[in-house]
């Protein structure tokens, strides 16, 4: 077991948990992480507090790659060290992608398309790296449930790349009221709820290499 790798992954969930927690508590009431990005809750707060949540996500997104980084260097295997460092592109373009608001929003979603892309990659790689003979010296150290865990939140994030209602991002709900016509958000932006539930997807990984730490 590589304690100093539990650490760093224990804390990167905490982050996490306090991030999450802190912008519930800071966002506007009538705001909803459902069909509200994350560029959208930090322009309504004062300095400080954006300044803080930037600071969880960046000590979420290094302490989760140095985790991981240091679970995969017990196997001493240059291929995954490798993807290690597909994991830290990953984590890194999706913090990124939380942070790039959308008057630069090509840069946003290359960030966020481009993040998920890495961690899908990722794990397929481990899958290979588990079931293709020869990739590691003992592939048996690798847990089938790790390895099936992970190619099971590589293929919720494929869907979320293909899903056709993110290129509707920006459409807004036309509504009537009293003869008077107004653009309201709709109730659900698909793009803007999967990149929330990719960040949580992040701490669940994490929680499956905590495991992995546990069983070395």
């Amino acid at each position: 077991m590589s304690i100093t790798a539990l650490i760093f992954l224990s804390l990167s969930l905490v982050f996490l948990l306090i991030y999450f927690l802190l912008l519930i508590s800071f966002k506007n009431k009538d705001i909803s992480l459902a069909n509200s990005f994350g560029f959208e809750i930090y322009s309504s707060l004062p300095i400080e507090k954006r300044v803080l949540l930037y600071f969880l996500l960046f000590l979420f997104s290094s302490t989760s790659s140095t985790g991981i980084w240091m679970t995969f260097s017990f196997f001493n295997s240059p291929y995954l060290i490798f993807v290690s460092s597909l994991f830290l592109l990953g984590y890194t373009f999706i913090a990124l992608s939380n942070i790039i608001p959308f008057t630069l929003y090509k840069y946003h979603l290359i960030s966020y398309y481009s993040g998920s892309a890495f961690i899908s990659v990722s794990s397929l790689l481990i899958f290979l790296a588990k079931y293709v003979e020869g990739i590691l010296i003992d592939n048996d150290l690798l847990p089938q449930p790790f390895v099936i865990s992970l190619i099971a939140i590589s293929f919720v994030l494929l869907i979320f790349l293909g899903n056709p209602k993110n290129s509707s991002w920006y459409k807004l709900n036309k509504v009537n009221n009293n003869g008077e016509t107004k653009y309201e958000k709709p109730s659900i932006n698909s793009l803007a709820l999967e990149e929330w539930i990719t960040l949580g997807l992040l701490g669940l990984v994490n929680s499956f290499f905590i495991v992995l730490s546990l069983i070395l």
